[in-house]
């Protein structure tokens, strides 16, 4: 087992050499969107950052969307940003212009730098991270989460697209028949029973269960097992619990079930963003495939408040990287 830093972002920050850094998040309309870019600026760690602001096709969640990401950019220029910072992307937009939109993040940004998924789509952040651990003149990668108060009571999200890869993580061609399925578990089952029980009722199948989730995250964590349970039960395992925020305990589980990445893995991330880097992470060092049925529709009251710690945000990072050194790596 490695040691991979992380925790607490200014614990973190504060063990790293003293370097400038450039950052990509996402303008969300989550209050906690904005966490690591405030921390970041106000202590002076930024010489660039970039927000995406993501649009969901149009429902009617529309206006209120509307409404509360106009008061995320005003509350991002009044704290110094500038609205150039902020770049449109329609959620469903072309492979290629996400792909040239991160790359030309990473031509014009510092060789360190700092990713934060906390609103980001898994559309958009796990091929990002792809092309952040791949590129050679990023020498320094951090991924930050800032943590919720509180979500929504009712649905997070709605009208999922139907199974398929995720950008930039296909299978390979002819592909091999799955060994393992890893499925982490979140909120939302968004469909996922009906293709378990289709495509894969005879592979064994690994539910990463994030512990300890705490009400009422737990009753619909448990109810997303429950959901799978008549698809995936008679090959599946007991629930594995992996601290939810433990990305590095995470990563290690799933070299753990896939014989240290030899047998061949399919990963569908459902689960908290921590636990979907360690399968992005994982994915991008095996080339296997990611799927994924990305909601359409995203409640604008996914989630209220920041949850404090130590005084301040709640924002954990995870050090992907440190000038030139990978702290993931497969076996050798």
């Amino acid at each position: 087992m490695h040691f991979r830093p992380w925790g607490l972002l200014p614990w973190l920050l504060s063990k790293m050499p003293s370097e400038k850094w450039s950052m990509l998040g996402c303008l969300s309309c989550e209050e906690r969107c904005l966490a690591t870019y405030q921390y970041m600026s106000a202590n002076r760690f930024l010489t660039l950052q970039r927000l995406f602001l993501i649009e969901d096709p149009e429902s009617v969640y529309s206006a209120l969307s509307r409404t509360k990401l106009t008061s995320r950019s005003e509350e991002y220029v009044r704290g110094g940003g500038c609205k150039n910072d902020i770049e449109n992307h329609p959620l469903f937009e072309r492979i290629e212009l996400l792909v040239n939109s991160a790359n030309a993040f990473i031509t014009m940004g510092h060789e360190n730098i700092v990713l934060d998924v906390t609103s980001f789509p898994k559309r958009f952040f796990l091929p990002i991270l792809r092309l952040l651990m791949q590129a050679e003149s990023v020498k320094s990668l951090i991924v930050t989460y800032t943590v919720a108060e509180q979500y929504a009571i009712d649905s997070l999200a709605e009208d999922p697209e139907p199974w398929r890869h995720l950008p930039l993580f296909a299978p390979p061609f002819p592909e091999p028949k799955a060994r393992v399925l890893i499925i982490g578990l979140g909120f939302e089952t968004l469909g996922l029973p009906d293709l378990v029980e289709h495509d894969f009722h005879d592979v064994d199948t690994r539910l990463l269960f994030p512990f300890p989730p705490g009400p009422p995250a737990f009753q619909r964590t448990w109810e997303f097992v429950r959901r799978l349970e008549a698809g995936v039960l008679k090959h599946s395992h007991e629930p594995m619990r992996v601290a939810a925020l433990d990305t590095s305990d995470i990563f290690d589980h799933i070299l753990s079930v896939t014989d240290e990445g030899r047998k061949y893995a399919v990963l569908a991330p459902f689960g908290p963003k921590p636990m979907s880097v360690a399968m992005g992470i994982y994915a991008t060092l095996t080339q296997c495939p990611v799927y994924y049925t990305q909601p359409r529709v995203y409640n604008p009251n996914y989630s209220v408040g920041i949850k404090r710690c130590s005084g301040g945000p709640e924002i954990y990072g995870y050090c992907v990287k440190l000038q030139g050194k990978d702290f993931y790596r497969l076996p050798a």
